[in-house]
């Protein structure tokens, strides 16, 4: 799809899980065909950026020749399906059983690509919206809350729901919302259900560069990993690591920027794209973040969702956020307070005013009365009028 930096590839591996010499591929062809940058979307999918016409066929052909890409209708289970001591069952089987019906059945031809089905196998990915959603349940698998079924007639009503909204025509959806919760971000240590651990981390803004994803994919084959699994959040689970690496490769993502601290105020935050890599965004969001992030640290304390947008579309974050810092057409930055990027903006400021204005809420929320209110709380408090009051200075 064509963005403000180029042509942009986005896929997902078949149960989001590729080996690290794969994940080394996808930053080779990154730098060979793109700009170089690569994120992971809030879903865990993968994308490339900077391509032209001349570049996008041979990276797919790399990508391809290293990973095996998810076709057709998008199938998605939990990053550590199979592995997850959460779990009731083992969601993959019947997710590559559904994979080859739809298949089969010439389904996705006639289905709008944004068509999702999520099989599930422990209410993990409860937060995530779905078309249609294929639960583990005592007695088998339930199709969106329905009676529990064995897996041939879970297939069977699947394939049957997907009809009925291909039946609607190629653009019809029938998504569900999801609860307001979301999932936290894959950060930390976590002992899976077979005795191994795995290693959460997180992008930055979910993105990186190359080269340091290329570094840290070697390190982690050196370190005895066997899978990389992409996960919500814009973050990754590094399975199968030793036990005694597990350390030393966390201090190697963090030294090559990534997020492994789950306290990093970096994941309070999230951004788009905008002006460097969408032509839509009126704001540089990234680096406006990465300063955000290093201004007020206590303040984004988890508590809060900080979401900073180069424009009203609100790709990043389309839930409403705590406080919304939107881009203008004109350059300048809009303030929406437990909103989306598409309200209107209570104040409007400079953009390179913003980073000041966050130090002295900073330094307010430092030094408030109430020692035991969150950011959260306090916000609330202060209220539209006093937020925008503070980052005027």
């Amino acid at each position: 799809m064509p963005t403000g930096d180029g042509l942009l590839a986005r896929f997902r591996p078949i149960d989001s899980t590729l080996t690290p010499a794969a994940l080394t591929a996808v930053a080779r062809a990154a730098e060979a065909y793109g700009n170089g940058l690569i994120e992971i979307t809030a879903r865990g999918s993968l994308q490339v950026r900077g391509l032209t016409a001349a570049t996008a066929a041979p990276l797919a052909r790399a990508i391809r020749a290293a990973v095996a890409v998810e076709e057709g209708v998008p199938i998605e289970t939990a990053p550590l399906a199979g592995l997850d001591p959460a779990e009731r069952a083992d969601p993959r089987p019947l997710a590559a059983a559904l994979r080859r019906a739809i298949a089969n059945a010439g389904l996705a031809e006639r289905l709008s690509p944004k068509v999702t089905v999520i099989v599930d196998g422990g209410m993990i990915l409860a937060s995530l919206a779905a078309d249609i959603r294929v639960e583990a349940a005592e007695g088998g698998w339930r199709i969106d809350a329905g009676e529990a079924l064995g897996e041939a007639a879970a297939i069977a009503a699947t394939l049957g729901k997907l009809d009925a909204i291909a039946a609607r025509g190629p653009l019809a959806r029938a998504r569900r919302p999801a609860p307001a919760a979301s999932i936290p971000a894959p950060i930390g240590t976590l002992e899976l259900a077979d005795g191994t651990h795995a290693l959460g981390l997180a992008l930055p803004f979910g993105s990186i560069e190359a080269p340091a994803l290329a570094a840290f994919a070697e390190a982690a084959g050196n370190a005895g990993a066997r899978e990389v699994r992409l996960a919500p959040r814009r973050g990754f689970y590094v399975v199968g690591p030793g036990a005694g690496a597990v350390t030393r490769l966390r201090q190697r993502a963090a030294a090559l920027g990534f997020v492994a601290d789950p306290a990093d105020p970096r994941l309070a935050i999230a951004a788009c794209a905008g002006r460097d890599g969408c032509a839509s965004g009126g704001i540089a969001t990234r680096a406006l973040a990465a300063r955000l992030a290093q201004a007020a640290p206590s303040f984004l304390d988890g508590s809060i969702a900080l979401h900073v947008s180069g424009c009203a579309k609100g790709c990043a974050h389309p839930r409403p956020a705590s406080l919304v810092l939107v881009g203008q057409p004109d350059g300048t930055c809009g303030l929406v307070f437990a909103g989306s990027a598409s309200a209107e903006p209570a104040a409007v400021f400079p953009a390179g005013a913003i980073p000041a204005g966050f130090l002295m809420l900073e330094r307010l929320y430092r030094a408030r009365e109430h020692a035991q209110e969150s950011a959260a709380e306090w916000l609330v408090r202060l209220g539209p009028e006093g937020i925008a009051a503070a980052l005027r200075g």
